[in-house]
């Protein structure tokens, strides 16, 4: 008899557990956030116009060398002519010989020259080329991120930041950005809905992530969104400032 109360107890406390899915208290927040990528402009033209000056100076110096090289095969063909006559017997070529020699030597130390700096040109282009990559992909290292009365420090320099959105009853999130002397505000409006994980959890997501204002920034760019949703952890925006 005993054991069969036991049973029931069990039975009762089974059957009346809830359901994950159902009336289980608050959601669980997911710590959603929306990936923020900063790009500097000053730096951005800096490096173009570098760019434009080492590149220019390559194709100016590659003209050079061709120069130097074509008046080094003329400089060789005479040199044939002038040695093979003289080995047939006429001297008078002599003090011609000894100038071609001259010449082809004085040109063959330009064609070094202009091979070796074009070498450190293209070495100095494919660094500024990838500092250059560097910047449109956002790899610097933010300061601080002002939100909800709380800062976020960042020690190491990355491309992007997940910043995260809070989840209050306004769906709205405003943050203030600090990158050495610059200071700016970007703020997102979103959609909030309960989901349920795999493991029937229900977590609270942002969805229809849309920046709504900003201050400082030179422009923002249009959200980056895996799917037509634009939800969080899915959503990347690149913000441009000088």
């Amino acid at each position: 008899m005993r054991g069969l109360f036991v049973i029931v107890i069990f039975w009762l406390l089974f059957s009346t557990a809830c359901d994950p899915c159902e009336n289980c208290g608050e959601p669980l927040l997911f710590e959603p956030t929306v990936a923020l990528v900063f790009i500097n402009l000053d730096t951005l033209d800096k490096l173009n116009g570098e760019l434009g000056f080492f590149n220019d100076s390559l194709s100016k110096n590659k003209d050079k060398e061709g120069v130097a090289q074509d008046e080094l095969d003329s400089l060789e063909a005479r040199f044939i002519v002038v040695n093979d006559s003289i080995e047939n017997g006429n001297n008078s070529y002599q003090d011609e010989k000894e100038e071609l020699e001259d010449l082809i030597s004085i040109y063959l130390d330009s064609l070094v020259y202009y091979n070796t700096l074009l070498v450190q040109i293209d070495s100095v282009i494919d660094f500024l080329n990838t500092q250059r990559s560097n910047v449109n992909k956002g790899l610097l290292r933010v300061d601080t991120l002002f939100i909800n009365n709380q800062f976020l420090t960042f020690e190491d320099s990355s491309e992007t930041y997940d910043a995260p959105l809070l989840m209050n009853e306004e769906s709205f999130t405003q943050f203030e950005v600090v990158i050495r002397g610059f200071r700016g505000e970007i703020a997102f409006d979103y959609d909030l809905e309960e989901f349920v994980d795999a493991t029937r959890e229900i977590k609270l997501r942002a969805f229809n992530i849309q920046p709504v204002s900003s201050f400082g920034f030179d422009s923002i760019g249009e959200p980056q969104c895996v799917t037509d949703q634009c939800r969080d952890h899915e959503t990347t925006v690149n913000l441009y400032f000088r």
